[in-house]
């Protein structure tokens, strides 16, 4: 998934959703249609909300590391009291009220990031459904091992989505094996940079603005140090992950670690008694 590429996919839906707003226009405090539409649409998406003063709708996502620090992002639903005089054919059919500034496209950018972070989501829950756990044990000891480190999974898909070229139309790739999981990225590394580069903790993104959004949410703790926590997930086993560039895309390869070289795993014992 990439945010453009999806965006485009329900830009039909979304015309059409604010094109409802815009024909059932309702005045401040009075907007009960308007918030039946709203949570309609929430439980499609099977995003939790509650009710809030009267007329308003809150609605809760959260992410794999959600912690007690809260992104707020608003929109007003309300019109305002004036009658329309367009002749498109979706001109308000609610007479003497009119949404004149924009506040049916408002709850529509809403929905539609809405939609869009609850599909982020459910790209991760996928992939930790597919991270299988590992139990081995040690005399009574129980030692259990995902297959990959969760921390080097999310890590690899926010690079997909913050770092990649929007330019280009194609999909992001994520590859689901046996043995690996493969992120594909299109747009390759910004220029300047090298491979090298970022196992120096070097950043430098591609898209600010979507990288600060992601930060504020706090799917990014801290710039610059994705591809060190992707390569410390992996620093107690004989396998690596694997990064490759390439004009125009960029891809992050990692191995399953309990499939690869499994003699050669570094025991948690062993880990002790160094």
């Amino acid at each position: 998934m990439d945010v453009i590429t999806e965006g485009k996919k329900i830009q039909n839906e979304l015309v059409e959703l604010r094109r409802y707003f815009h024909e059932h226009p309702e005045l401040p405090w009075e907007e009960f249609n308007t918030q039946k539409k709203i949570m309609e649409y929430l439980d499609e998406l099977g995003i939790p909300y509650q009710e809030s003063s009267k007329t308003g709708v809150i609605a809760t996502i959260k992410g794999p590391h959600s912690s007690d620090k809260i992104l707020g992002i608003r929109a007003d639903i309300d019109a305002l009291p004036i009658t329309e005089q367009a002749a498109c054919e979706w001109k308000s059919q609610n007479e003497g009220k009119m949404h004149a500034c924009g506040h049916d496209t408002h709850i529509t950018m809403l929905l539609g990031a809405a939609k869009l972070l609850k599909q982020m989501e459910d790209v991760y829950q996928f992939l930790d459904l597919n991270n299988r756990t590992k139990a081995t044990f040690y005399g009574l000891d129980r030692t259990d091992i995902r297959d990959y480190s969760e921390e080097a999974i999310k890590e690899a898909w926010l690079n997909c989505v913050v770092h990649r070229d929007y330019s280009y139309s194609g999909s992001t790739i994520i590859n689901v094996y046996e043995d690996r999981i493969e992120f594909v990225t299109l747009g390759g590394l910004v220029p300047g940079l090298t491979i090298d580069s970022i196992f120096l903790g070097i950043s430098q993104s591609r898209n600010p603005n979507l990288a600060a959004f992601f930060y504020r949410m706090h799917f990014i703790e801290s710039y610059g140090t994705g591809i060190g926590k992707i390569r410390r997930g992996y620093k107690d086993f004989s396998c690596e992950p694997v990064f490759e560039t390439a004009p125009g895309v960029f891809r992050v390869t990692l191995p399953n670690r309990n499939e690869q070289h499994k003699e050669e795993m570094v025991s948690p014992r062993d880990n002790k008694s160094e």
